[in-house]
């Protein structure tokens, strides 16, 4: 979801799907022992990053989300 208040720079909330990175995690060996964990974890972290950037390649310099 994209956020402003009608000044120059945009907010980006980002949400896991936790069945997702569950999965994600499982396949990745990736041990946890709930989700609030896993969210916090590195690895899970750099999955976004991933796709973020897969993302910010489709956009224009002052459209991409910067992190």
């Amino acid at each position: 979801m994209v956020i402003s208040d009608n000044n120059s720079q945009l907010s980006c909330l980002i949400s896991i799907d936790p069945n997702s990175v569950n999965s994600w995690a499982d396949r990745n060996n990736l041990r946890f022992t709930g989700y609030t964990e896993l969210a916090s974890k590195e690895e899970v972290y750099g999955l976004i990053k991933e796709h973020i950037n897969k993302v910010n390649e489709a956009l224009e310099s002052e459209l991409k989300i910067k992190t």
